[in-house]
């Protein structure tokens, strides 16, 4: 399932992909910078269930990551990254690793180990994607893989692919011997095109459609009570009919710019977004899924309830990376190795990134608790704000 859009494509089905690592040097205001998305000890009692490649328990890998950070801390940057190079994996199309390099450097690069399945094997590969960075791009990439026993981890599975020797080529000639592809989700905020407009599920069956009216009506009534139910449109396949308690019918067709719908709040307009997310990990339609910045205009109570909902219905072999300002969402009883941590270096203007279970491997011990006394040193100075009620000197 695809929607074309202008710039890259929101959404496609395919084979499970699981990501493990990624560096970024060079790429956005990223230099330097790596993130693990594994971790090294069994979680007892968890409420995230099976965080471990099917079938080997030994390969850990965490299925719920929330990055967590003030205003221009990376966390939007980050989720395009991933899911740019998912993207460039799958199409083969240059403008997804080129809207991403910093052009200030003559170079970038990109590194990714992810977990893919062939012939019901499971494989962990390393793409290593380099940039020469001048008035035309040249994309240089390289990839490695090895199979994976039912026993073994990622820590000794990624020593083996340091031991392959890396070798460049054009980064097309890889990508098509590779012939990758696997299914993602994302969703980004309406300030970005093409998730400026609204889109519908598409759905194959009668059974489909009411499920996914349920969910919408469930989704959108929440964020406002005054909304009834929702339905399809009698005059158009394209299009859904959101009815009032004040016998209001409001028609929004696909397409239509999501900041365009009247009578809706800002929050409301999102959770058509929310309502096609959880529909889809319901149905298992995709594998990884890239949340970014849905929950900005919703109740904290509401959000860490529909993050909570999106969690539980994760399947085996799937994955969700989400943003959010919400620092209530740290109460949730998630792995603490769920939590991310994003911040700005003040001098330097790089972005770094710290995950919770660094700093406390406890799992009883709540992250919000840790944040509030600003462990993680991502707390924003606002010194400057308050200095704005001093008196006024040239």
């Amino acid at each position: 399932m695809i929607v074309n859009s202008k710039s890259l494509n929101i959404y496609a089905g395919g084979n499970f992909m699981i990501v493990m690592r990624i560096k970024l040097d060079h790429i956005y205001s990223f230099n330097n910078f790596e993130v693990d998305f594994t971790y090294p000890k069994k979680v007892k009692n968890s409420l995230v269930r099976e965080e471990y490649l099917s079938g080997n328990e030994s390969f850990r890998y965490k299925k719920v990551n929330i990055f967590i950070g003030s205003n221009a801390s990376g966390k939007t940057t980050l989720i395009k990254s991933i899911w740019s190079v998912i993207y460039f994996l799958n199409k083969k199309e240059s403008i997804s690793i080129e809207r991403m390099i910093n052009k200030n450097f003559k170079k970038s690069t990109i590194e990714m180990d992810f977990v893919t399945s062939r012939n019901n094997k499971n494989i962990l590969n390393r793409v290593i994607i380099n940039t020469i960075n001048s008035d035309s791009v040249k994309i240089k990439m390289a990839h490695k893989m090895i199979n994976l026993t039912t026993t073994i981890n990622y820590e000794k599975a990624s020593e083996k692919l340091d031991e392959i020797e890396t070798v460049f080529k054009d980064y097309l000639e890889v990508l098509n011997e590779c012939k990758f592809s696997f299914g993602w989700y994302t969703s980004l905020p309406i300030t970005e095109a093409p998730f400026d407009e609204v889109y519908f599920e598409n759905v194959k069956s009668e059974a489909e459609e009411k499920e996914y009216i349920h969910i919408l009506t469930k989704v959108l009534s929440t964020l406002d009570p005054s909304i009834l139910s929702v339905r399809r449109s009698r005059d158009s396949k394209d299009a859904y009919v959101i009815n009032h308690k004040s016998n209001n019918s409001l028609v929004i067709p696909k397409g239509m710019k999501l900041a365009d719908i009247p009578l809706l709040s800002s929050g409301t307009k999102n959770g058509i977004n929310i309502a096609n997310v959880i529909y889809s990990i319901k149905k298992h339609q995709f594998g990884v899924y890239l949340i970014d910045e849905q929950f900005s205009f919703m109740n904290s109570e509401i959000e860490a309830s529909l993050i909570a909902t999106m969690v539980s219905l994760l399947g085996t072999g799937e994955q969700i990376f989400i943003t959010t300002h919400n620092t209530n969402i740290l109460s949730l009883s998630f792995p603490i190795h769920s939590f991310y941590f994003l911040r700005k270096n003040k001098y330097e203007s790089d972005i770094e990134i710290a995950c919770a279970s660094k700093y406390e491997n406890r799992n009883n011990v709540l992250v919000k608790n840790l944040y509030d006394n600003d462990l993680f040193s991502t707390a924003p100075n606002v010194s400057g704000i308050f200095s704005l009620g001093e008196k006024y000197e040239a």
